[in-house]
């Protein structure tokens, strides 16, 4: 049997004091796939043979692990259905048939998607050696209630025992108050590590501490490259954000964690891997008079696009008008309201000539598809927030608004724009009328406060175990 005393592991995981990282490889980082659950063949495909199960273990029938045919990536993912009623945990384990030397991996990536009707319970994965000793773990705070396909990027150079023998991992579901009700289904897919050599922003240099080219800025005394990956805390040592300050910036994978901001200045930046944009980008840049500018151009693929004076024929502007310095911010894969059912991607837009605009101009937000949230693209409007409500900013005809909903990025653009602040994509109206801070996407979620009472609650069921059986799997 696998004992694992969670409730305990979870509080003591609150007063652990992280080392520094260890420096990582300078070679291009490889991912090695841990799981993406195409393999597997289903129930329904053989009642007799159903190897997820055989997998992903679970001894007390609870929660349920089954295959289903949507993924954040390929076809199939693994579905916990779970019930943290009786029991504050439910859980599953895979043990490796060798332990496996993560030593050298400095991050740990899977995708995971909560749905609106759960109880807002939390996500926890851990680490396991041969011993049953948490090697590392980490949660997620109401992660079964957050809904649409989201990133969960856990850093492994935080570890604070050995990964050279990591010999199972565990994903779990955690009731957020012991006591009350929690059930529901969570979807689980593309679990992987890489090695990567990852570049911490520390923002203390002397001469420019917001510079990104600026060596002195990153733990390795050295500007990220396309080979390296960088990750930008939500505090810096120094205290200062990147801006990046100059032309060919460029990085392999780059981590904007929860409450961090990257200014792109008047530049693009290159991203050979995946940025995972748990915080801001934000740029300013002048919009002239008939002008096409874009803003935030990361991978060749801007985030949103301004046209003055060219709006189609059927808008007959009369006069050509401009922004001045424009401001635009994007917030990636986190809730635009606190009702979280629009398409997870935020922006807001700041023009120093803030009047109304006569004739309005033409803009396009664009989006990846996995942050549709639910979202029908063809069905998407585009709202602003006037301080106190969410307003559609076009109505309903069909000639202001456009859909690209064919090849990513995904696109909505809207004609006659007049009235620029807080905007978000949703096909129906958002249910509430309040706007999230930018920047407060989930990740490292230990650093919020907001379990600690429920943590404490979990200590004094010091007595509870949940068994798990050792059964090793390839």
């Amino acid at each position: 049997m696998r004992k694992i005393l969670i409730l305990l592991l979870l509080l003591s995981f609150m007063l652990v004091v992280f080392p520094a990282a260890a420096a990582p490889s300078a070679t291009l980082p490889t991912a090695t796939v841990i799981d993406d659950f195409e393999s597997y063949t289903s129930e329904a495909d053989d009642p007799n043979d159903n190897p997820l199960a055989s997998t992903w273990v679970d001894e007390d029938d609870d929660p349920v692990q089954t295959l289903v045919n949507t993924s954040h990536a390929g076809v199939k993912a693994m579905q916990l259905d779970y019930v943290v009623t009786g029991a504050p945990v439910a859980s599953v384990s895979r043990t490796f048939v060798t332990a496996l030397d993560w030593s050298e991996m400095t991050k740990l990536t899977l995708w995971y998607q909560g749905f609106a009707s759960n109880s807002a319970d939390d996500i926890f994965l851990q680490l396991l050696d041969e011993t049953n000793t948490v090697l590392f773990q980490d949660s997620i705070p109401g992660g079964a209630g957050q809904i649409g396909w989201r990133a969960w990027v856990l850093d492994l150079t935080q570890a604070t025992e050995d990964l050279s023998a990591v010999d199972g991992i565990i994903l779990g579901i955690a009731a957020t108050t012991i006591g009350s009700p929690g059930s529901g289904s969570v979807l689980f897919d593309d679990i992987s590590v890489s090695d990567g050599q990852e570049n911490i922003w520390q923002g203390d240099d002397s001469t420019d501490p917001s510079a990104w080219s600026q060596a002195g800025n990153w733990s390795e005394d050295v500007a990220p490259d396309v080979e390296m990956d960088a990750r930008i805390p939500s505090v810096p040592i120094g205290g200062n954000m990147p801006v990046i300050n100059s032309a060919g910036a460029s990085v392999h994978d780059l981590t904007i964690e929860a409450g961090a901001t990257l200014d792109l200045g008047v530049q693009d930046l290159s991203v050979s891997g995946t940025i995972y944009n748990f915080g801001t980008i934000t740029q300013t840049q002048a919009v002239g008079a008939n002008a096409e500018v874009d803003f935030v151009i990361i991978g060749g693929h801007p985030g949103v696009k301004i046209v003055t004076g060219a709006a189609p024929a059927a808008m007959n502007p009369s006069s050509a008008e401009a922004l001045g310095q424009t401001t635009v911010s994007i917030g990636g894969n986190q809730a635009c309201t606190s009702g979280d059912n629009s398409v997870q991607r935020c922006y807001d837009i700041s023009p120093e000539i803030d009047t109304a605009l006569a004739d309005g101009a033409t803009v396009t937000f664009y989006f990846d598809p996995q942050e549709l949230n639910g979202n029908e693209c063809e069905s998407l409007a585009v709202w602003h927030f006037t301080g106190g409500i969410w307003e559609q900013i076009v109505g309903s005809d069909s000639s202001q608004i456009s859909h690209q909903c064919s090849v990513a990025p995904y696109s909505v653009t809207v004609t006659g724009m007049t009235t620029f602040s807080p905007v978000l994509l949703s096909a129906a109206q958002p249910v509430a009328i309040s706007l999230q801070t930018f920047g407060v996407g989930q990740q490292f979620p230990f650093a919020a406060l907001a379990l600690v009472s429920g943590l404490f609650a979990l200590a004094s069921l010091t007595a509870v175990l949940v068994l798990r059986r050792r059964q090793v799997v390839s």
